[in-house]
């Protein structure tokens, strides 16, 4: 979990929200790809202990 601010993570999405084409046609959409990309960055994820075992180990 990333225990981000919810104005904080708002704020993000606002700045990733792109306007009508040419101002007129469609909806105002959110760019997906940039905006998950601004969160792994800003927001990263805990790093987790891995339970996996290491792959010497499955190699044997």
């Amino acid at each position: 979990m990333r225990r981000a601010d919810s104005a904080a993570v708002r704020r993000v999405v606002t700045a990733h929200t792109e306007g009508r084409q040419f101002g007129v046609f469609g909806e105002p959409r959110v760019n997906v790809l940039l905006l998950n990309i601004a969160i792994d960055s800003i927001f990263p994820l805990p790093r987790a202990a891995s339970s996996a075992p290491s792959a010497a180990a499955t190699n044997r």
